[in-house]
């Protein structure tokens, strides 16, 4: 029992190193983030910080991987055997969900696809990034090879253009007070329009 306890202790210390980290890293960017840094806004000491992530290179590096690991276990799930108009929907339902758990992980996300100069490369770095929009282009093939889309469709057009477009409007919603923005949009409404519109495109009229 006291074994237990200690473990959950110690995954309470790591989580709450984790998410701060994933904050300041979002806010502040990799370079401008330090362990001081971590180590104040988790309220943790520095030894603890090096003893679960090594350095800040390795702390950023498992902040990405976890991050996109969630997304991609999240999406996998997706039925394989249904039409391209449901997979849209749970799609899109399932990036509502995500995004909406911890916007300072998908700011972290924009920031690391905008800016990958600025952050550490890793071997994965390529498929973590790629695997959203493979998700996507495997899904319009199918939908291809079924006859339920347009002729001319393109799979990696209509690839970036969904998750591009759900994950550029979910962060300044979601982030919105950050931006010092005011959007009149609420991630439901932006879901149905960019549904229609691209169901009105690209599915193959009966």
């Amino acid at each position: 029992m006291r074994g237990s306890k200690k473990w959950s202790e110690m995954d309470s210390v790591r989580d709450e190193i984790f998410n701060n980290a994933i904050r300041l890293f979002a806010k502040k960017g990799y370079f401008s983030t330090t362990i001081r840094d971590v180590v104040e806004k988790a309220g943790v000491t520095q030894p603890m910080v090096y003893y679960y992530f090594g350095n800040k290179e390795e702390l950023f590096i498992t902040c990405i991987k976890e991050l996109y690991s969630d997304f991609r276990y999240k999406y996998d799930e997706i039925e394989k055997d249904i039409s391209f108009k449901e997979f849209v929907e749970k799609y899109t339902k399932l990036g509502e969900e995500i995004f909406s758990s911890n916007p300072e992980k998908l700011l972290l996300m924009i920031h690391f696809l905008y800016s990958p100069e600025e952050y550490p490369k890793f071997p994965e770095l390529s498929e973590i990034i790629t695997r959203p929009l493979k998700i996507i282009i495997e899904a319009v093939r199918r939908a291809k090879s079924r006859g339920e889309l347009a002729k001319g469709v393109d799979e990696y057009t209509v690839a970036l253009v969904l998750f591009g477009s759900m994950v550029m409007t979910a962060t300044i919603i979601y982030n919105a007070e950050y931006f010092d923005l005011k959007i009149p949009i609420t991630p439901d409404k932006f879901n149905k329009t960019i549904k229609k519109m691209l169901f009105n495109n690209i599915l193959r009229k009966k």
